[in-house]
């Protein structure tokens, strides 16, 4: 549960909620997490039988993309400029 809230948390500080989003931001923070976690476990206890890319790509299509079309988009960061 900690990794999952430490994990939530990060995740936080670098996505925000969509202004149309259909989900809940914590919920949509907290499925991503875990959805992340599972993927990773099936991956080493089915012995890794993706490269890395390839792990990537199915990590984009089935976590990233569908959050990101839901719930969450990346924060814009400020940089402010010194003068």
């Amino acid at each position: 549960d900690q990794i999952v809230e430490v994990g939530v948390r990060a995740l936080l500080q670098t996505y925000e909620a969509r202004q149309d989003a259909r989900v809940p931001a914590d919920v949509a923070a907290d499925h991503f997490i875990q959805a992340f976690l599972n993927l990773i476990d099936w991956w080493l206890r089915h012995d890794m039988p993706h490269d890395p890319e390839r792990m990537g790509e199915i990590y984009r299509e089935l976590i990233l993309r569908p959050i990101e079309g839901t719930a969450l988009r990346p924060r814009v960061l400020e940089i402010s400029s010194e003068e």
